[in-house]
Formats: C-alpha cells, structure tokens, sequence
C-alpha cells in the first residue's frame, strides 16, 4: 500500500471511530444552515417520522438519488459552497497542497449516508475519490 493509500485509509478510520463514539445523531437537535439541493435523480426514501435530517427545511433523507455516491455528492454540495469545494478535498493528501474540507461536516455527511444507506450499499473510499474528482472539478 502506497503512502498517499495508507494515509487516506487512516483518516477514514479515524473518521469511522469518531462516528462510532458519538451518540446517534438527532436531526431535531441541529439544522445546519445550507444552500438548497440541486438533484436530479429517481429514487426516493419513504418518509417516517423518527427517520428526518433536516437541512435548511429539506428532509434529506427523501430527497431523490440514483445511488448513494450521488446522494453524498449532494450533501456535498448542500454542505459547502463551490469556492470551499474548489481549494479543499475531502481530506487532505501529501500529493496536493488543498486543505481537507471541514472534517466536523464531512462527518455529519457520512452520518447521514449511513443512515440512509447500509453499509454495504456503499464502499467510503469509492465515495472519498467521488468526493476529491468533484472537488477538483469544481469552480469558484
């Protein structure tokens, strides 16, 4: 495993124990103030009551998505503006010189993949080079 593999494994890990060591996230106890979504997907989640996360009064876990990449490219978009995605990778790396992205909202971004999705729906590292080519190909 190359240096750039090993250090991207670790902050996922680190990442992981973080979320294992928090209590289960409320969505009534915060709303993170954020840019409406722009999807154009197909599926969507039933809604249940114990089951919202409320951004900017958006139940995203509802909102329409081909697959949980997109849907995590979503959030990212929610999350962060396009000039914060255009300096950032979702985590910072020895081969670029951009800044990881807030790590407190990356982590309530994966949160939320994990509530809607199972675990096996989605692989983190094939979501974390989804996330960094999206940050690359972003524009102020």
């Amino acid at each position: 495993m190359s240096a750039v593999q090993t250090t991207l494994f670790n902050k996922m890990e680190e990442i992981l124990n973080i979320l294992k060591s928090k209590p289960p996230f409320s969505p009534a106890a915060e709303s993170i103030p954020i840019a409406e979504p722009q999807s154009s997907a197909t599926n969507l989640l039933p809604q249940t009551g114990s089951n919202e996360v409320i951004v900017n009064g958006t139940n995203v876990l509802i909102m329409p998505s081909k697959n949980p990449y997109t849907f995590g490219l979503t959030l990212l978009d929610m999350f962060f503006s396009r000039e914060e995605l255009s300096m950032s990778l979702l985590f910072s790396s020895s081969k670029s010189d951009r800044a990881s992205l807030d790590q407190a909202k990356v982590s309530r971004i994966i949160e939320v993949m994990n509530k809607r999705y199972q675990p096996g729906d989605w692989d983190m590292k094939t979501f974390v080079a989804k996330a960094n080519q999206k940050c690359r190909d972003s524009k102020p």
